[in-house]
């Protein structure tokens, strides 16, 4: 800890986890390790546990509900955590996330794209934690903190944002991501012409909730 800086402690109690974190008041940098502890799983989690795939990335989540969105102001399912799907609809799933039961949907993009299309980029046969691991450090540290940095890939973006707004940004060709903390917050992704993070364009308060500060 630094002299004459602020802190604050943040964290989330909830059905999914617990955890408790400490950070500077003005940049959200995080000091220290999280505290976090799992909540009990489900009764059927042990047996679909054995044919669980991964999450692709880091998901948001507001209840059991984790919508097409993924607003980064909400409590946060970290990339490479179990999940089963167990069963879909026309616009949701009902899925397993480390035991807990939660409901995936189409808030924003169901004229972009299908449950099923949604649920294929979310659930992935390798758990990308390996590949997390082979990023240097700070860009590790952004990502399981679920912040943007400058100099990221497509692919470590989607990994610390998840995918952009389907109704906003056609194609993850496209030059720029646009993202949301909740409805009325949006920040945008900008990406130079070798597909690295050139800017984060966002309100003061918004960037520092969702920047890199390392």
């Amino acid at each position: 800890m630094r002299e004459n800086v602020r802190y604050r402690v943040n964290g989330a109690l909830n059905p999914f986890h617990a955890e408790v974190l400490l950070e500077e008041e003005v940049t959200g940098r995080v000091v220290g390790e999280k505290i976090s502890k799992a909540a009990p799983s489900d009764p059927d989690w042990a047996k679909a546990a054995a044919t669980a795939s991964y999450t692709c990335c880091n998901l948001h989540y507001d209840g059991d509900w984790i919508g097409d969105g993924n607003w980064t102001s909400l409590p946060m399912i970290p990339a490479g955590s179990r999940i089963v799907v167990r069963s879909t609809g026309r616009d949701r799933a009902h899925v397993l996330i480390e035991g807990r039961k939660f409901r995936i949907g189409l808030d924003y993009g169901g004229k972009q794209q299908t449950i099923g299309e949604l649920l294929a980029k979310i659930v992935v046969r390798d758990d990308p934690n390996a590949l997390i691991a082979g990023f240097p450090e700070s860009i590790q540290k952004a990502i399981r903190a679920g912040r943007i940095a400058v100099g990221m890939t497509k692919q470590q973006a989607i990994l610390s944002l998840g995918y952009p707004h389907m109704d906003e940004t056609a194609s993850t060709d496209a030059p720029r991501w646009k993202y949301g903390t909740d409805e009325d917050h949006a920040f945008t992704v900008v990406w130079d012409a070798e597909g690295r993070v050139q800017q984060i364009d966002a309100a003061s308060d918004i960037a520092s909730r969702v920047q890199a500060t390392e």
